[in-house]
């Protein structure tokens, strides 16, 4: 007997194959996704704070080194004084125009990304 063809169970037995390694497969491509999109937005924002340091560096004499000295620093300004490039990509969205970084000061600067409108100065011990 000639055969040229495949039977219906050597197909239903690769369909099978790979639907088993599909089952396996894609939930790994998925959850690789989501953490490189995760990853992503952790060096964007530690991107974000490597140019604040380097623009407090730069600029030493506005940051006072005092406990409780709290300083923003908009998005926008980091970008127009080419500190960092733009546009400021977290979540899939241009956030160069809506959040700040403020800088707090206790014994050393810490930083937090925030809205513009959540950002606030204290300077109260000047």
């Amino acid at each position: 007997m000639n055969r040229k063809a495949f039977t219906l169970m050597e197909l239903l037995g690769v369909i099978i194959i790979l639907a088993l390694l599909m089952a396996v497969i894609f939930p790994n491509i998925i959850n690789n996704i989501k953490n490189s999109s995760v990853e992503e937005n952790n060096i964007s924002e530690k991107l974000i704070y490597n140019a604040v340091d380097k623009y407090i560096q730069q600029n030493n004499n506005n940051f006072k080194r005092i406990e409780g000295f709290s300083y923003c620093i908009t998005l926008k300004e980091l970008t127009s004084t080419g500190y960092i490039s733009s546009p400021i990509i977290i979540d899939d969205k241009d956030i160069t125009d809506l959040k700040s970084v403020q800088i707090s000061y206790s014994d050393e600067f810490t930083y937090e990304l925030k809205n513009n409108s959540e950002c606030v100065e204290d300077l109260k011990n000047s």
